[in-house]
């Protein structure tokens, strides 16, 4: 797969609805290919902010571009909260 505006060459990704789309290809650009925390250009993904199984939307300002590291770091940061959060319910 290759970006429509600069041609890069872009990782297939692992966000339901966004792979392959012009959309993936439209975020990916405008983020500059790059990871929004460590900004590196390899194994890219699309990551929602606000997950979707907590309401968030596929919209593009619940979107940003993370490498799937940083992905994996933010996803164990929003569960931890998430625990937290439960837990002081309680």
């Amino acid at each position: 797969m290759y970006c429509e505006k600069c041609q890069k060459k872009l990782s297939p990704g692992r966000t339901k609805g966004l792979r392959n789309s012009k959309l993936r290809f439209d975020i990916l650009a405008a983020q500059g290919h790059k990871c929004k925390i460590c900004k590196t250009t390899k194994n890219l993904t699309i990551n929602h902010k606000i997950p979707v199984c907590v309401g968030g939307s596929d919209d593009i300002s619940n979107l940003e571009v993370l490498c799937m590291n940083c992905n994996i770091l933010e996803y164990n940061r929003i569960v931890k909260e998430a625990l937290k959060e439960y837990f002081d319910k309680r």
